[in-house]
């Protein structure tokens, strides 16, 4: 089976992938590393502001790690998403509440999804 992504198709397509997992800076108990609180995300597609890396980078050092072997979240995923279904999916204002109802106030990430 082919599939086949005519121009027409891509020009209204956004992908997402979230890992749902980071790794840990620094070794645990079992001298390895193991499911960490940091991730990635990855944005393509026609409507996508491409060719941009947004984040905060939030240092290595034994204090700035969180309980001392993860990163730090600097962006919260839902931030993205609620622009993608703000911007690209053209939901309103009122509704994101109701798809991220524990989406913390915080400024959505700009510049993400080409308006």
């Amino acid at each position: 089976m082919s599939l086949r992504i005519t121009a027409a198709v891509y020009s209204d397509t956004a992908i997402v992938v979230i890992s749902e997992f980071g790794r840990t800076v620094a070794q645990k108990g079992n001298a390895g590393t193991d499911h960490g609180h940091g991730n990635g995300m990855w944005l393509m597609g026609a409507p996508v502001a491409g060719g941009q890396v947004h984040s905060e980078w939030p240092d290595l050092d034994d204090n700035a790690l969180r309980e001392g072997h993860d990163l730090n979240v600097t962006t919260d995923y839902r931030t993205v998403l609620a622009q993608i279904c703000e911007r690209h999916l053209r939901l309103p204002d009122t509704e994101l509440s109701t798809v991220f109802p524990t989406m913390p106030r915080q400024q959505l990430v700009s510049v993400i999804v080409k308006t």
